[in-house]
């Protein structure tokens, strides 16, 4: 029933680990990014939410995270969150943080699929012709060939992704224990990295990965920040090549 599941979805908020904030990063006049970490067992990880001002005071996330209280004050003295976009798949129960915004804030949520589990929770659909009318220079990517959904979102020269592309080999926020299982794990093969571990849950085909990757390159980007991981200042473009050159190589 719609009561169980929302009863259920309210425990499952109750649950999720809240991100403690960092670091608040002002990337341009209107675009921050705040780092997360949280700890579970021995390993401390991070996840890094954009956010972005528009229209004065009104705010949308990207990559969505819930915060401490004491981050989420200093979150909404930013202005008012209004929408928040998850640019991958629900893994690793990161829906929650949708549904928290969209209960507590009546935020729109915006996502790469409709959740099974929780589909009343995506208020739209993102395709590579959906708009953000209030934010300038904006346009998303959608891999057409992964086995789950994911996006990425351009703003600027600013590229957004979720998994796909990271930078963990310069993520100050992790400690020792999660560094040396990213390190075993080849998320330090590149600085930008295609994660093998992305690549194996994403992939049936390998040449049709490369090749939405390659429309992704066709993106005019300097920088790039994943969900995770380091802030990419400068030259994203040209490590992100290298990722795809190291994960795909032409034989």
């Amino acid at each position: 029933s719609n009561q169980s599941h929302s009863s259920s979805m309210v425990s499952d908020m109750l649950e999720q680990p809240m991100y403690k904030p960092k670091d608040l990063k002002r990337l341009s006049r209107n675009i921050f990014v705040v780092v997360g970490t949280t700890k579970s067992r021995l390993m401390k990880t991070s996840r890094c939410m954009v956010i972005i001002r528009h229209e004065g005071d009104q705010l949308t996330l990207v990559n969505p995270i819930r915060l401490t209280d004491a981050g989420e004050d200093a979150l909404t003295r930013l202005g008012r969150i209004c929408r928040v976009i998850r640019l991958g798949p629900a893994l690793a129960g990161c829906e929650v943080d949708d549904q928290y915004y969209r209960e507590v804030y009546g935020a729109e949520v915006l996502a790469p699929s409709k959740d099974t589990e929780t589909g009343k929770g995506v208020d739209h659909v993102i395709t590579e012709d959906t708009l953000l009318p209030r934010i300038p220079t904006s346009r998303f990517f959608v891999f057409r060939n992964s086995n789950e959904p994911e996006a990425a979102l351009l703003i600027g020269g600013l590229l957004i992704t979720s998994e796909a592309l990271q930078n963990q080999k310069h993520n100050r926020f992790v400690n020792m224990p999660a560094r040396t299982v990213m390190r075993f794990e080849g998320y330090h093969e590149t600085s930008v990295v295609i994660a093998p571990k992305w690549r194996k849950r994403m992939q049936s085909n390998k040449l049709l990965l490369r090749d939405d990757f390659e429309r992704l390159l066709r993106l005019n980007f300097t920088q790039l920040l994943g969900a995770s991981g380091a802030f990419v200042s400068s030259h994203a473009k040209e490590e992100a090549v290298r990722a795809v050159d190291v994960a795909y190589p032409i034989m």
